[in-house]
């Protein structure tokens, strides 16, 4: 009995569930197609330093616990409330980090007339190119506000 109170059992590191992941693609123009599915969030990188200051770690963090709430939010609905989940604070908030995330890695080729799709989607990989991906989630199209 002792052995096992000074030597816990470490069985929450044997089961690994799968990460919401949020990609989006956009089209320039309303008679183009759209692109291919980009990463949303990229990992951020790690140098020395973070061991003690980590604001974009922190950031990361923040951002897949807002993903994780949107799965929660959007299995409450089924499929017929699809315009009521689309007015959920987790879906919102969803919305306006995509357009941030957009504004920011495509300055140069946005236009008025720019519109973009996202998805959620649940990998244990945060690569975007692998093919075993469920998808949670796949949004209508915004306009880039």
């Amino acid at each position: 009995m002792l052995f096992r109170v000074l030597f816990p059992s470490w069985r929450f590191f044997e089961e690994f569930g799968s990460l919401p992941a949020l990609s989006y693609r956009i089209k320039t123009k309303p008679s183009q197609d759209f692109g291919p599915w980009m990463s949303a969030i990229p990992s951020p990188k790690r140098p020395w330093h973070s061991l003690f200051l980590n604001p974009e770690g922190n950031l990361f963090l923040a951002f897949h616990s807002l993903l994780e709430q949107c799965t929660d939010d959007l299995e409450e609905f089924d499929g017929k409330e699809l315009n009521s989940f689309t007015q959920t604070t987790s879906y919102l908030l969803v919305k306006n980090l995509t357009e941030h995330q957009i504004k920011n890695h495509h300055k140069e080729t946005l236009s008025s007339e720019t519109r973009y799709q996202f998805r959620l989607t649940a990998s244990i990989s945060r690569k975007i190119e692998e093919q075993n991906q469920d998808q949670y989630f796949a949004s209508l199209e915004h306009s880039l506000a």
